[in-house]
């Protein structure tokens, strides 16, 4: 019978690194937007830390760049992730569909909601099958 540890290959991807930090960075974006618009708009509070609206605008628009960077390595991270997978995946329980979850990562570039999902739902799959993370 063979082992059904993971093999050092999975143990030290580092892939679901990156797939791990999505749901972090959409949290954090959104918070900050919230938070912006509630001052901003909600309580007409012009300067926020000493800094008018336009510079919050360009800070916010700078953010949205970065995550938008981020989320673009989304489906690149869950190919080379499941590449490294398919192998040790025989001997457990996990039928994946690499399409799937390429397309849901792909499209969760443009819908943001759509990449938090994929990211957090691959998480949870990866860690009940194979134990990592």
């Amino acid at each position: 019978m063979p082992s059904t540890d993971p093999p050092a290959t999975i143990r030290s991807s580092r892939w679901w690194y990156l797939i791990a930090i999505i749901p972090i960075i959409e949290l954090l974006m959104a918070s900050i937007a919230g938070a912006t618009f509630f001052l901003v708009f909600a309580l007409d509070q012009t300067q926020i830390l000493g800094f008018n609206e336009t510079t919050i605008a360009m800070a916010m628009v700078l953010l949205s760049i970065v995550v938008f960077l981020v989320m673009i390595l989304l489906p690149y991270a869950v190919y080379r992730d499941l590449e490294l997978l398919e192998e040790y995946v025989t001997l457990t329980q996990w039928r994946f569909d690499r399409h799937q979850f390429l397309i849901g990562a792909v499209a969760g570039v443009f819908l943001p909601i759509l990449g938090f999902g994929v990211a957090l739902y691959y998480l949870y799959q990866r860690h009940h099958h194979v134990g990592i993370p």
